[in-house]
């Protein structure tokens, strides 16, 4: 029961930053483009998200993306969210320019005391500073989404899934195989199951 989902389509690494700032732009009404920077704390262990700059702020693909720090939280400024990779992390979003520049306005910094908590107590911390054009600042702190330590509700754990699922198989399909999976320990005969995966 202490099993980690990995609610974003990204490294979860970025997930805390992710959610942090996705709930503080909803929270207090931030559009991105009122955003003129975002400073993320970042212990030894993750500053890879973040550096080499020329990589990692114009990824040259999906998977360099998903490591990406400032493209990530450009994505979510944009968004709200970063749960639809195929579309988030297409070949047109890499190249759009809206979202490049957002991700110039992401910066990681270097914070040695979070090496502390990875150290002594396994806890990755993701402290950020947002700050806006009209001089306000706000901070905030996640640790990880989908750990123990700051778990899916049920709801999010039902969008991840119709989110993913329904784009292969339909809303339909996605439906009945939700329903056949909440009663998989009563299945006498899984080929029913694994028909219902099937497009």
């Amino acid at each position: 029961r202490n099993i980690g989902f990995k609610y974003y389509a990204c490294c979860h690494y970025i997930h805390g930053f992710a959610e942090g700032v996705s709930r503080l732009m909803k929270e207090e009404h931030i559009e991105a483009d009122q955003i003129e920077e975002i400073t993320c704390y970042l212990p030894h262990m993750t500053l890879f998200l973040a550096v080499p700059k020329r990589i990692k702020y114009k990824p040259a693909n999906m998977t360099i993306a998903q490591w990406s720090l400032p493209f990530c939280l450009a994505t979510v400024m944009l968004d709200g969210h970063l749960l639809d990779p195929a579309r988030q992390l297409s070949e047109e979003r890499l190249n759009d320019s809206t979202v490049l520049e957002l991700a110039q306005r992401v910066k990681g910094v270097l914070s040695e005391e979070l090496d502390v908590p990875i150290r002594e107590s396994n806890i990755l911390r993701s402290p950020f500073k947002v700050t806006l054009k009209d001089g306000k600042e706000y901070e905030g702190s996640n640790n990880c989404k989908g750990f123990s330590d700051n778990p899916l509700t049920q709801d999010e754990q039902d969008q991840k899934f119709n989110r993913l699922v329904s784009t292969i198989l339909g809303e339909g399909k996605a439906s009945n195989l939700y329903s056949m999976l909440g009663k998989v320990e009563e299945t006498e005969d899984v080929s029913s199951l694994m028909s219902a995966m099937c497009r």
